[in-house]
């Protein structure tokens, strides 16, 4: 029981930090062809998916935007 619990949790872990990567680099965009690939209920789910890497894609580049910007002012000062 507990190597089950245990490889359940590594597994979680793998998948958070593979949907993280995806997320950061491409956005929603690779995860929607995967749900077009797939079809039926695991499409919904993996839409929902995408558009929560939409937003974590976005929120990225806002604040990458911003460090950007105050380095340029630091610079410039």
């Amino acid at each position: 029981m507990f190597k089950f619990l245990r490889r359940l949790g590594c597994l979680t872990v793998i998948a958070v930090i593979f949907f993280l990567f995806i997320a950061f680099t491409s956005g929603g965009d690779k995860l929607r062809w995967a749900g077009e690939k797939v079809g039926g209920v695991l499409q919904d789910v993996i839409n929902s998916l995408a558009d929560k890497a939409d937003d974590l894609k976005g929120k990225k580049d806002r604040s990458f935007g911003k460090a950007k910007e105050w380095g340029e002012k630091g610079k410039a000062e």
